[in-house]
């Protein structure tokens, strides 16, 4: 991820924040969210907790909430976000051309950092 200073636990955009639409940001706006629902939701399924999957719908909502006013501060910092936001989905992608183009791609940056 190409984040660096623009990564905050907080929704509201720092200073330093820049606007990422390549790489994981082409199939998702929210991958860090996306990806903890999916293991909270693996973790639910494989020890068959009823209690771990309600809180994982939990979870789900208060995101949800988040990412509302998270995108509200993006579209008032960066002015190409709303486009943005109307292309690709919040949490999980639905184009399995764009998720093979992007797994290519971080394979090919994976293999750069290595060597």
């Amino acid at each position: 991820l190409k984040l660096g200073d623009s990564i905050s636990p907080l929704p509201k955009p720092t200073n330093a924040n820049v606007f990422q639409t390549e790489g994981v940001y082409g199939l998702v706006r929210h991958p860090m969210y996306a990806g903890l629902l999916l293991g909270c939701a693996g973790l639910s399924v494989t020890t068959g907790s009823f209690p771990r999957l309600l809180f994982t719908i939990a979870l789900y909502a208060v995101l949800t909430l988040k990412v509302e006013q998270e995108e509200k501060w993006m579209s008032e910092k960066h002015s190409g976000y709303s486009s943005y936001a109307a292309k690709v989905p919040t949490f999980f992608p639905s184009d399995l051309e764009k998720i093979k183009d992007a797994a290519t791609e971080m394979a090919n940056d994976a293999k750069k950092l290595i060597g």
